[in-house]
């Protein structure tokens, strides 16, 4: 109950903000994987401006996929639930992004999912360290060069 508490309020938050979107709704949802929460948010943080660079009207979720699936009653593995959390958000697309610690860096997984299950990946490996304020591995899936 308190997980469908937090996913309701979490979706009204978001809602202004993605009806504001006149054309191509896309979401940047917030990334899962086993980095540390702090690592996570900085790496979102790249990833939405990214999104913003290509799509002004972007918005930042405020929860993950696997929070998202679970809220609409679907598993995040089946291919049909990305429709169905795209439905329930209102967006024509997302990002779901996936961070996990690798030897000597981070492997940043990123899926641009539209409707129809049409999908764009790609992945970067960040040496550790300070994280770089730009994800240059990841822009061509924002039309950006790598």
């Amino acid at each position: 109950m308190k997980l469908c508490t937090l996913v309701v309020g979490a979706l009204a938050l978001a809602a202004p903000r993605l009806a504001a979107a006149e054309s191509h709704k896309l979401l940047v949802l917030q990334s899962e994987g086993r980095a540390d929460a702090a690592t996570r948010s900085k790496i979102d943080a790249a990833i939405f401006r990214l999104a913003l660079a290509v799509e002004p009207q972007a918005a930042a979720g405020e929860l993950n996929f696997t929070d998202a699936a679970t809220a609409v009653g679907c598993r995040p593995e089946a291919p049909a639930c990305k429709d169905e959390v795209l439905g329930m958000l209102g967006v024509d697309e997302i990002v779901i992004t996936t961070v996990t610690p690798k030897p000597g860096g981070l492997e940043i997984a990123v899926r641009r999912v539209g409707k129809g299950g049409v999908a764009r990946d790609a992945v970067a490996v960040i040496p550790s360290g300070p994280l770089p304020e730009r994800l240059d591995g990841i822009a061509p899936l924002f039309g950006g060069a790598a």
